[in-house]
C-alpha cells in the first residue's frame, strides 16, 4: 500500500517537472525544453541518432561502450569477491549476479521500426508557430 503512495507522489514529482520551467535554477528555457524533450520523445530521438550515424560507426562505438561495460562489471565483481564482510556463500552469489548482468547500448531494432513509432506519437501534434 505504501508503494502507491510514494509512486503516486513520484508522479506528482514529474508531471511538476513537465510543466513547470526551473528558471529559479538558472537553466534557460531551451535546455530546459530540450531535456522535456528529451524524456518524452527518447524512442524517436534514439531514433533519429542511430538514423544518422553510418553502421560501421554504431558497430565501433558498440565495441567500445562494451569494451568499458566489460572492465567496469569486472571491477565490480573482483570488489564484490574482496569483500571481507559478506559470508563467502553471499559473496559468490553477488559476483555471480553481477557476471549475469547484460547491456544493451546501442539501442533495439525497434528504433527503425517506423509504423511503431507513429502508433506510439500518434496523439502529438506538431507546432507550428511558437509563442514568446
Amino acid at each position: 500500500m505504501i508503494w502507491k503512495s510514494l509512486l503516486v507522489l513520484y508522479a506528482k514529482d514529474v508531471l511538476s517537472d513537465l510543466v513547470t520551467v526551473h528558471m529559479h535554477s538558472g537553466q534557460s528555457r531551451w535546455q530546459y525544453c530540450t531535456q522535456v524533450s528529451s524524456m518524452l520523445f527518447g524512442e524517436a530521438l534514439s531514433r533519429l541518432y542511430l538514423r544518422s550515424v553510418p553502421q560501421g560507426r554504431r558497430n565501433k562505438v558498440l565495441r567500445d561502450v562494451n569494451a568499458i561495460f566489460e572492465a567496469v562489471r569486472s571491477k565490480v565483481v573482483r570488489g564484490v569477491e574482496s569483500a571481507p564482510w559478506m559470508q563467502p556463500q553471499t559473496r559468490e552469489a553477488a559476483a555471480d549476479k553481477v557476471r549475469r548482468i547484460r547491456g544493451d547500448f546501442l539501442g533495439s531494432d525497434i528504433y527503425f521500426n517506423q509504423s511503431l513509432l507513429e502508433e506510439r506519437y500518434r496523439d502529438v501534434s506538431e507546432i507550428v508557430q511558437f509563442k514568446r
